[in-house]
C-alpha cells in the first residue's frame, strides 16, 4: 500500500537569511562596482542646467550647443555622465532644453566652470542664443 508522502519543511527563511542577504547585496553592489567603476564613489554632484533660448536661435544654432554641451564629457576631466533633453511639459516656464552632469566630486564641478572647453562653448555657442538659464547642484 502506499502511504502518504513525507512532509517535508522547506524553511523560506531560516536563521542564517539575514547573512546571506547580506552577502548577497554586497556581491550585487561589488559587481556594479567592477562593471561600472563611476559608482566606485559613493558620492557624486549632480549640475542640472535649464536653457530657454532667444527668439532669434535657430534650431540648427541649439542643437550644436546641446551637442558641444553632451561632447564636454569625453573633453573635461571629472565627468561621470551627461544627459540631456527637451522638454515635454507645459510646467517648463520658457525653458526648452535641459542637461544634467554627474561630476566625481565637488572638485571636479569647480575645474569645469573655469575648463578652456566648457568656456568656449558657452561663450562662443551658447551666449548668443540664450535667454536665460536656471542652475541647480547638489550632491548624491
Amino acid at each position: 500500500m502506499i502511504g502518504r508522502p513525507p512532509k517535508i519543511a522547506i524553511p523560506i527563511i531560516d536563521r542564517d537569511f539575514p547573512l546571506r542577504m547580506i552577502v548577497y547585496l554586497i556581491f550585487i553592489f561589488a559587481c556594479r562596482i567592477t562593471l561600472y567603476p563611476e559608482w566606485r564613489r559613493l558620492y557624486m554632484i549632480v549640475h542640472i542646467v535649464l536653457l530657454r533660448w532667444t527668439e532669434n536661435a535657430s534650431q540648427e544654432a541649439i542643437d550644436t550647443v546641446m551637442m558641444e554641451l553632451r561632447d564636454l564629457k569625453d573633453k573635461i576631466p571629472g565627468i561621470v555622465d551627461v544627459s540631456a533633453g527637451v522638454n515635454f511639459s507645459e510646467r517648463g516656464k520658457g525653458f526648452t532644453h535641459g542637461l544634467t552632469f554627474h561630476f566625481k566630486n565637488r572638485a571636479a564641478l569647480d575645474g569645469y566652470f573655469p575648463h578652456p572647453e566648457h568656456q568656449r562653448v558657452v561663450q562662443k555657442l551658447l551666449n548668443p542664443i540664450r535667454a536665460d538659464t536656471i542652475i541647480f547642484d547638489y550632491e548624491i
